[in-house]
């Protein structure tokens, strides 16, 4: 693994370039959320890259920060760098305040913090780099967005264009940073403005990325495609899919073995802590024979020491006989399988019988010699004591919400870390409309909070979803409902 990572290392390091040497992909390489701190040795080993807020191993932790969501503070100094619509109704992007990216002045102050808090890091993670109009009013329906430069409603193009003059600005601020851009791949790569973009990163990050049949413009096979493109092109691919359930831990490892031509990363916060680390992950499945390729109905693609079979979600269900010679990652014999739709499988070529080795002719035993008096005994080791990057077993938890008109709080009881999603409901009629959404950090004693635009007179609704690390397990609140 560690050769594969210094190959990885050089490919990111020279992404400009378009050719680059490959690593062998038939291993994964991972990254995961830095959270708090932990074991460094183990995380050096296992984990490739990090990405957070901040760093407490800054080599190999990417600062992450969206290009476009504003505190409220800066918000209240610069209401100029709001994003409004015709009638200056301010828009949000999740539950922050949407900055005007096409400014000069909003992208300069970005730029300077961001640079100010890379130092030392291995680099920037941006969030939103969203080359589609994302911006909402607060009860989170879609705004059309007023231009402030032309004064007339934000085109696509133009969104494209400022997005495409700030992340190269960022670039040619951090020439040899490696920065991360959390894109939206169904927009695909073909328009000037989104390949300026991606020429100005070093990798691409997927965050769990959902397709809807196989193929069509959000379909698996344009996700796979562009996905092939962009490692083609010379950019490295992280493909954050979070995932707890068995299957769809193996469908997205699969994936990555998939379509890896040694540039890509897979995360999966669930399963890649200390304690809590899947022995998938740890698979090496050798050489690849070749590029995915179309067989039965699935996707497969061979390696020396196995194979996987992916079957796009939208297909029917797919039986394959893969003959004898393979074991699944459990040890089980398979000879023939049904794929679900939206599953895959990696197999591995199972271990050879061996011949008994011959017998060895007995020899006399020599007359052992009096052992010596113990001496005194060492010091008992004491207990194992866990930390906030993984324990024995993770632990159950229990999430806990409340809402007051301007803030959210909550408790994750059993949680030192990670984070909870809030999302916040209006009753309006016999339904309810979700109006605020947050994602909030879990502090050391398990509490989270955070501001939400004021909400008006009404009745509300709060659920929080903790989303679990390697020291607990992910839990979720029910609805509490507040009248205000």
């Amino acid at each position: 693994m560690t050769r594969r990572l210094a190959l990885i290392f050089a490919l990111f390091a020279t992404a400009a370039v378009p050719a680059v040497a490959a690593a062998a992909p038939g291993r994964v390489t991972l990254v995961r959320a830095a959270g708090a701190s932990g074991d460094l040795a183990w995380s050096r080993a296992h984990i490739w890259r990090m990405h957070g807020t901040t760093a407490w191993d800054p080599a190999t932790t990417w600062v992450r920060r969206s290009a476009y969501a504003l505190d409220s503070a800066t918000a209240a100094a610069h209401p100029d760098w709001v994003l409004k619509d015709a009638f200056s109704t301010q828009l949000y992007v999740g539950s922050s305040l949407a900055g005007d990216f096409g400014n000069p002045a909003y992208r300069a102050w970005w730029i300077a913090q961001v640079t100010a808090q890379a130092a030392g890091a291995a680099g920037v993670y941006v969030d939103d780099v969203a080359m589609e109009r994302r911006a909402y009013y607060e009860d989170g329906y879609s705004a059309s967005i007023r231009d402030p430069r032309t004064g007339a409603t934000m085109s696509e193009a133009n969104w494209q264009h400022y997005m495409a003059d700030f992340m190269t600005e960022l670039r040619a601020a951090l020439p040899a940073a490696e920065i991360v851009h959390d894109v939206v791949w169904y927009k695909g790569d073909a328009r000037a403005d989104i390949q300026r973009e991606l020429s100005a990163a070093t990798a691409v990050a997927l965050e769990t990325p959902s397709t809807a049949g196989s193929t069509g413009t959000y379909g698996w096979e344009t996700f796979a495609g562009y996905v092939e493109r962009r490692e083609a092109a010379g950019l490295g691919v992280v493909l954050d899919a979070y995932a707890d359930a068995p299957i769809a831990r193996q469908y997205w490892l699969a994936n990555a073995l998939l379509l890896d031509t040694g540039a890509l990363a897979l995360g999966n916060d669930a399963w890649t802590a200390p304690n809590r680390f899947w022995t998938g992950y740890a698979l090496n499945l050798g050489t690849p024979a070749g590029p995915r390729s179309s067989w039965s109905g699935v996707w497969r693609r061979d390696f020396a020491q196995g194979l996987v079979l992916v079957n796009p979600p939208g297909n029917g269900p797919r039986p394959v006989v893969v003959g004898s010679g393979y074991v699944d990652l459990d040890g089980v014999v398979q000879t023939q399988l049904t794929l679900a739709p939206g599953t895959a499988i990696v197999l591995r070529k199972a271990p050879t019988a061996t011949a008994p080795p011959p017998p060895v002719a007995p020899v006399a035993t020599p007359t052992p010699e009096p052992a010596p008096a113990p001496g005194k005994p060492g010091k008992r080791p004491g207990k194992a004591k866990a930390h906030s990057a993984g324990a024995a077993t993770p632990l159950e938890t229990r999430t806990t919400v409340s809402l007051a008109r301007a803030r959210v709080t909550g408790h994750v009881t059993g949680a030192v870390s990670g984070f909870a999603r809030v999302t916040v409901q209006r009753k309006r009629g016999s339904g309810w409309v979700t109006v605020r959404r947050a994602k909030d950090s879990v502090s050391k004693r398990g509490n989270f909070a955070g501001d939400i635009t004021p909400l008006a007179r009404g009745t509300y609704r709060v659920m929080a979803t903790f989303e679990g690390t390697g020291t607990a397990r992910p839990s979720k609140s029910g609805y509490k409902v507040r009248s205000l």
